[in-house]
C-alpha cells in the first residue's frame, strides 16, 4: 500500500522561516541597491564644474530698464539666443522655455533670460508681444535687448555661443541670423555650469533638477560660512 508523505507541522514552519528570511534579504538587497545607484545618480547629477565666469554686460530689458550682471548676481538663471521673427528654431526655444517657467513657478532666486540678437527689429515693443505669446512672466523672464556689438559680445565672449548673419541666399529659408540653440545655466556668482540643448523635450525638467541642486549648493555653503 502507498502511503502519501505528509509533510510535517515543524518542517512547514521550517520552510516558510527560510522563504521569509530569503524574500527579507532580496527586499534589503534590492532597497541597497536603489539606495546606491540613487546617491550615485545624484552625486554625478551635482558634479557640475564651473566652466567659466560671464564678464560685465549691460542689455535692455523690454521695459526700457539696464540689465546688467550685478541685477542676476545671488540668482541661478538661464539664458538662450532668439529674435522675434525668426522663422527656424526660436520659438521651439521659447516653447522650451515657458514650459521651464511652468515647472518652477515663479521660483524665489531664477530668472530666465531671452536674449535677441537682432536689436535693429526687436524693439521693445517686438519683445513684449514676443513674450506675451509664450505666456512670460516679465518679472520672471527677462527679454533683453541693446547695442549690436554689445549682444555679440556678451554672446560670443561671453555665454561662447556662435551667432551671425547668413548669407544673401539662405535668409528667406533659414532667415537672417544664424544662432545657437542651446540653454546656458548660469549660477549666483555668474558662472556658466552646464549648457543643454535648448530644442529637446527633455530640457526643460532636466533644467529645472540642476537648478534645484545649485539653489541647494549655494544653501549649504552659506550655512558652512
Amino acid at each position: 500500500m502507498n502511503l502519501q508523505n505528509k509533510e510535517s507541522p515543524q518542517s512547514l514552519i521550517k520552510t516558510l522561516v527560510v522563504l521569509f528570511v530569503s524574500l527579507v534579504a532580496i527586499s534589503f538587497f534590492l532597497n541597497l541597491t536603489s539606495s546606491y545607484f540613487q546617491v550615485k545618480y545624484w552625486k554625478e547629477r551635482s558634479n557640475m564644474p564651473k566652466i567659466r565666469q560671464i564678464p560685465p554686460f549691460s542689455l535692455i530689458r523690454s521695459d526700457g530698464v539696464t540689465i546688467t550682471e550685478r541685477e542676476l548676481k545671488g540668482k541661478v538663471w538661464v539664458a538662450d539666443l532668439i529674435y522675434t521673427h525668426c522663422p527656424g528654431p526660436c520659438s521651439t526655444e521659447s516653447l522650451r522655455m515657458s514650459q521651464l517657467q511652468s515647472i518652477l513657478g515663479k521660483l524665489e532666486g531664477v530668472r530666465l533670460v531671452s536674449i535677441s540678437i537682432d536689436p535693429e527689429m526687436d524693439n521693445a515693443q517686438a519683445l513684449r508681444k514676443y513674450a506675451e505669446g509664450f505666456h512670460a512672466d516679465p518679472t520672471f523672464w527677462y527679454f533683453l535687448t541693446g547695442k549690436s556689438q554689445n549682444i555679440q559680445d556678451f554672446v560670443v565672449k561671453g555665454l561662447a555661443l556662435g551667432m551671425g548673419e547668413n548669407p544673401q541666399d539662405k535668409r528667406q529659408a533659414e532667415g537672417r541670423f544664424y544662432h545657437s540653440t542651446q540653454f546656458v545655466l548660469i549660477d549666483q556668482e555668474g558662472f556658466i555650469r552646464k549648457y543643454y540643448d535648448g530644442l529637446n523635450q527633455k530640457t526643460p525638467k532636466d533644467l529645472s533638477i540642476d537648478i534645484l541642486l545649485l539653489l541647494q549648493e549655494a544653501s549649504k555653503n552659506n550655512k558652512g560660512t
